[in-house]
């Protein structure tokens, strides 16, 4: 099943390197990670949980982030939702939480806590040192 991480990671590559050329990530490269992670979530045997869950978190951030406060962009929304679906929890919170303590270390290196950064590089960064760290 490491073969599952590393098809994100690839993705996730291709989406950081959009987002930090042109930030913008289309619709499409979300959905083929999607859709190429659909065989891995058929073996999965807590799909229903993650789907659901994917439903609250999804109508959470939407209305939250997206709606009232616009901190992030519905790229950023749509990938969290997606790789929620298709990591098991413990391995989506640990990313999520490396990707956004970096974030903050970048934002106060820069003393700037309101710019505008590539979450997409973040997320890889963080989905790779998971990948290297094997937790």
């Amino acid at each position: 099943m490491i073969l599952k991480y590393y098809i994100i990671l690839f993705f996730l590559t291709w989406a950081a390197i959009l987002d930090i050329k042109y930030r913008k990530v289309p619709n499409e490269l979300i959905a083929a990670l999607l859709i190429t992670s659909l065989p891995f979530l058929v073996l999965e045997k807590d799909i229903i949980p993650r789907l659901i869950l994917s439903i609250g978190f999804f109508i959470f951030f939407v209305l939250y982030f997206d709606w009232i406060s616009g901190v992030i962009g519905g790229a950023d929304i749509k990938i969290i939702i997606v790789l929620l679906l298709v990591l098991p929890l413990y391995y989506f919170c640990a990313t999520i939480l490396l990707s956004q303590a970096m974030m903050i270390g970048y934002a106060v290196y820069r003393r700037e806590l309101e710019i505008k950064v590539p979450f997409f590089a973040f997320l890889w960064v963080g989905m790779a040192a998971m990948l290297t760290l094997n937790i």
